[in-house]
């Protein structure tokens, strides 16, 4: 998963597709608030500037640099420059990624909440900077269908009167879905789409999959893609993200 700024260039269809070719996914975190949620500026850049200072310092300490870095004698060029400063920023990445700076990095990636767990284990370690009081919201519970909420707290008669109006006669049931086949009625298909026939690449809980939009059924709104695979499926418009699902021509 790759974290993103919003900005105009990750946003763009060419550099989604770039990062789906390598297995990845684009996560686009809240416009113009990297300082909440991006790990580099949790506390991360602000050492690596302060690191690279010290390695300019130490350079500045050696015989005769400070006459040469201001130009009072020889002086440096401006490309000398450059490749003089890639060797102080090297160096400090090289300290920030080594074991005395572990907690540091480990601690960017949880108080911006990149870290954050799906049982919401840990939650109270997101702790954006300048939201002293800031709660995660707990994680969303789903049931299982079998699992129905009880009735409760009803007057007397009007738990019966619901339990009454969920029996419903046999006759009266409306039909079973009986799977995508039943509802995709052949009247409802066109293929006149202008997306009919292009290829797509879907991500799906077991990985990326290659297929072709067949037709479009007009009653479900949806397309029917078939997989390289012989799986199907039944997408909308608003499915094809350019993230999880996008056009391959």
């Amino acid at each position: 998963m790759l974290f993103v700024d919003n900005l105009t260039a990750q946003q763009a269809d060419q550099f989604k597709v770039a990062v789906a070719s390598h297995g990845g996914v684009v996560w686009y975190g809240l416009k113009s608030a990297t300082d909440l949620w991006q790990v580099v500026d949790a506390g991360i850049a602000q050492t690596l500037k302060v690191l690279t200072g010290h390695n300019y310092q130490q350079w500045l300490d050696e015989e005769n640099n400070v006459d040469l870095w201001h130009g009072h004698e020889k002086g440096l060029t401006a490309m000398e420059r450059r490749i003089l400063i890639t060797h102080w920023v090297g160096n400090a990445w090289k300290i920030m990624c080594g074991p005395e700076y572990a907690n540091l990095r480990n601690r960017c990636w949880e108080k911006t909440g990149c870290l954050m767990t799906a049982d919401g284990s840990h939650d109270d370690k997101i702790t954006p900077e300048g939201l002293p009081n800031y709660k995660v919201p707990p994680p969303l519970i789903y049931l299982p269908a079998c699992e129905a909420e009880p009735l409760c707290n009803l007057p007397d008669g009007e738990q019966d009167k619901e339990n009454d109006e969920d029996i419903i006669e046999e006759d009266e049931k409306e039909p079973e879905d009986k799977g995508s086949e039943w509802l995709d009625n052949e009247e409802d298909r066109s293929r006149d789409d202008e997306l009919c026939g292009r290829q797509i690449k879907a991500l799906y809980e077991n990985g990326w999959f290659m297929g072709q939009i067949e037709y479009f059924n007009k009653a479900l709104a949806k397309y029917r893609v078939t997989h390289s695979d012989d799986s199907e499926d039944y997408i909308g418009i608003d499915d094809i993200d350019g993230v999880e699902i996008m056009l391959l021509d």
